[in-house]
C-alpha cells in the first residue's frame, strides 16, 4: 500500500468515524471503498460471482417456496368486467 494524506471537512471526518463505528470497520477501509466507488464507477468495479450464486439461489428458494393458501378468488380477466368503486 501507499500512505497518502488527505484533508476532510470536519463533518465528513464525524460522519466518518460514525459510520466507521456502526460497521465495525476501519476508516481507512471506507475510504478505500469509496476510492474503489468512484475511480471503478458505480456499474464497473469487482464483481463478487460467490455474492450473485448466493442472491439467485436465494431467489430460487423464494420462488419454490409456497405462498400459503391461495387468497385469489378472481382472475385478471375479472377485474376488468367490475364497475369501479369511487
Amino acid at each position: 500500500m501507499v500512505r497518502k494524506q488527505v484533508y476532510i471537512l470536519e463533518e465528513q471526518e464525524a460522519l466518518l468515524k460514525r459510520v466507521a463505528g456502526r460497521n465495525r470497520a476501519t476508516e481507512a477501509a471506507l475510504i478505500r471503498a469509496g476510492l474503489d466507488h468512484v475511480l471503478r464507477g458505480s456499474t464497473g468495479g469487482y464483481r463478487d460471482p460467490a455474492a450473485w450464486e448466493r442472491l439467485k439461489a436465494a431467489m430460487d428458494r423464494r420462488g419454490r417456496a409456497s405462498a400459503g393458501p391461495a387468497r385469489k378468488r378472481w382472475s385478471r380477466e375479472e377485474l376488468y368486467d367490475r364497475p369501479v368503486l369511487r
